[in-house]
């Protein structure tokens, strides 16, 4: 869950910080206030856009803190293995600076990429404004859902067809092939067989071209390395270490330390002696034959060439020898070949319909089971007749990785209306409402605990606005929801209300947020309502939703629907 969320010279707010809880936050202020910069941060946090248009006026940057409460989830824990971060226990930070030039985001204090941070966002919480609505009209989104509804093992069939698919495009890939001409498929094959001669006539060995690197560098400065060495061993031959040694024998009995330099000298003198000795046994096996030291060269130079044209190593020559030779073997014996291979894209259409066939069993069942919750969530959210069906159509002509499955969400929300997809039938309050039914019926089954809604009161109003409110009432029971809205409907619900609030003081504008008590509560209640004064009316009004709302929470306190 969210716990903190800390702002810093981002748009018109100077500096925040906002302690959630569990259950319903809500958010509201006047229009303008700032109450899209709260999305806007958490989404960009969580890897979403950010630009410099975010940095508050005069300041060179922008900060974002999200401070998540994990509770020792195993998925975050192993997301964060997974992705090379540090697991701080029950608490996860996410920092995102935003400058003129770049942004940086960071996660328990360790620099990581946004799609790294897209990656570990999923897990955290769900962020739902009018973006996200949108993507329900989407077909593939649609089939996105109804697969995370399905029973796991689609996720198991759905690799399957993956690999399946990825055989089949191979296969038919090959028998391209199939369509050049005789004389084209004759060069190929002489080429190939050109190639594989000329690498096999090399005779070559593993390791040879780093042995002979290393013999023609010793062998071309063998006159070079004689002179040093000669110099160093006359250098070595020198009598005085030895007359140093005499020096302090005679002196040594008179002082421990005398005694302990003259055993480091006699150290110093023998290591000498052993230099001197195997220098002069590497020098007198110096050689240089001219003869070989040319082979060697012309040796080389044939490596070279056939690592320029084949490979940089032995092993990448080797492995395009190999390659070249399955193509001969192809090309000199094409029709067997392609027989085989037509067996073999047999086999593999028959295995890849029998795993769509799976898949699409699998779509069949969720799709009844999650289109009868459906109907049940909308009809709490004021569609007293609405009717919700998922169709799973089939189409074995066109495959893709995910199946032969198309999907499509079919809605009717009024009396006599036949069912049409949801792209054509929702308007915009009607497609806030379905979205908030499919997240209350997904939450338990994603196991999601913590949500954010923008915008989920778009369109809506009067019962309806109060019917989405308990709906948000009864999600947020043992989870933990964010909401922004205008309605008081809705605010009314709160467990944890903060007012965000614009400010112009010394000509300078400021938003601030803070959380407010059971009676700042009211007074904003009283002011949604759409009284500019405190009346005893409108704080009347006030309490009365504030009381509906309590005894939705007791209903859902003790089980009640």
């Amino acid at each position: 869950m969210l716990r903190e969320l800390h702002l810093q010279n981002l748009a018109l707010i100077e500096s925040a910080d906002i302690t959630f809880r569990d259950g319903l936050n809500i958010m509201t202020g006047e229009t303008g206030a700032g109450k899209s910069v709260i999305i806007g941060s958490v989404t960009a946090a969580l890897g979403g856009h950010a630009d410099s248009g975010m940095i508050r006026r005069d300041q060179d940057h922008a900060l974002i803190e999200l401070t998540f409460d994990t509770g020792g989830d195993p998925r975050i824990s192993d997301a964060l293995e997974r992705l090379g971060i540090e697991d701080a226990g029950d608490e996860l930070l996410i920092q995102r600076k935003i400058s003129e030039k770049r942004s940086v985001i960071r996660v328990n204090g360790e620099t990581v990429t946004q799609k790294a941070v897209k990656e570990l966002a999923p897990l955290l919480m769900d962020v739902y404004g009018q973006k996200e609505h949108q993507t329900l009209l989407s077909s593939a989104s649609q089939a996105e859902v109804l697969d995370s509804f399905a029973d796991p093992e689609i996720e198991e069939v759905k690799g399957r067809i993956s690999e399946l698919f990825s055989r089949l495009k191979k296969i038919n890939e090959e028998l391209s092939e199939d369509e050049r001409d005789d004389r084209l498929r004759e060069r190929e094959a002489d080429l190939a067989e050109y190639e594989i001669n000329e690498i096999d006539s090399a005779g070559l060995k593993a390791g040879e071209t780093e042995t002979l690197r290393e013999y023609v560098k010793k062998t071309g400065n063998v006159e070079k390395i004689r002179e040093s060495l000669e110099k160093a061993i006359s250098l070595c031959r020198t009598e005085v270490v030895s007359e140093a040694v005499r020096h302090l024998r005679d002196v040594s009995a008179l002082d421990e330390r005398l005694s302990s330099l003259e055993g480091e000298l006699e150290e110093t003198d023998s290591m000498l002696s052993d230099f001197t000795r195997e220098a002069s046994d590497y020098l007198s096996e110096l050689s240089f034959d001219p003869q070989e030291y040319d082979n060697a060269l012309a040796r080389l130079d044939l490596l070279n060439h056939l690592m320029d044209k084949y490979g940089d190593s032995y092993e990448s020559i080797m492995e395009y020898r190999d390659e070249r030779e399955k193509l001969l073997n192809r090309f000199r014996d094409w029709e067997s070949y392609r027989e085989e291979l037509l067996k073999k894209r047999h086999e593999t259409e028959e295995e890849l319909k029998k795993a769509c066939t799976a898949a699409h069993d699998l779509r069949e069942k969720a799709a009844s089971e999650l289109s009868q919750k459906m109907s049940d969530a909308m009809k709490g959210l004021n569609f007293a007749d609405a009717r919700f069906r998922i169709d799973v159509t089939r189409d074995n002509k066109t495959i893709s990785r995910s199946g032969w499955d198309s999907v499509c969400f079919m809605v009717s929300v009024n009396p006599g209306e036949d069912l049409k997809s949801v792209a054509d039938t929702a308007s915009g309050g009607e497609l806030s409402r379905i979205m908030l039914a499919l997240k209350t019926v997904m939450a338990e089954k994603e196991d999601v605990r913590a949500l954010i809604f923008d915008e989920i009161d778009s369109g809506i109003s009067g019962r309806t606005a109060f019917k989405v409110s308990e709906a948000l009432g009864r999600l947020s029971s043992g989870r933990q929801i964010i909401c922004i809205t205008h309605l008081p409907q809705i605010a009314a619900m709160s467990d944890s209300h903060f007012l965000i609030e614009k400010r112009v003081e010394e000509g300078v504008t400021r938003t601030t947020i803070r959380e407010i008590d059971e009676e700042g509560s009211l007074k904003e209640l009283a002011r949604m309502v759409g009284s500019d004064e405190e009346t005893e009316n409108a704080l009347k009004n006030a309490e009365e939703l504030r009381h509906k709302a309590f005894e939705v929470k007791e209903r859902v306190k003790n089980g009640e629907t």
